[in-house]
């Protein structure tokens, strides 16, 4: 009498978690943090986690079209200050500057 083979259902779920592990790794999206922190994000009591940025600082204009696109629709500036303070990390080093908010010009402050 002979035995009829069992169809090796160990062998077809270890291949499928395998293809599944190995998709998440080449598909699964880059870094999903923001990339930039304000201050009004920590005064609200949401102050993200950021990921890196990949911007040259030495690139003025590249640097303020980064952090003025990254703005909400809405910002709260202080009177009392007319800074708004921000927070980005290039090459695992944090680096905190603020957009000087002056009716005659928009500066950014040195990084």
């Amino acid at each position: 009498m002979s035995r009829k083979k069992k169809f090796p259902w160990s062998l077809l779920v270890g291949a499928v978690i395998s293809l599944a592990l190995i998709g998440l790794l080449v598909f699964y999206p880059k870094d999903q943090r923001p990339k930039i922190a304000f201050h009004q994000d920590l005064i609200e009591g949401s102050y993200p986690e950021i990921g890196e940025v990949e911007i040259n600082l030495n690139n003025i204009d590249e640097v303020f079209q980064f952090v003025f696109s990254s703005l909400r629709d809405q910002i709260k500036v202080y009177p009392s200050e007319n800074y708004y303070y921000f927070v980005l990390k290039h090459k695992k080093i944090y680096k905190y500057s603020q957009v000087e908010l002056n009716k005659k010009r928009w500066n950014l402050i040195a990084i």
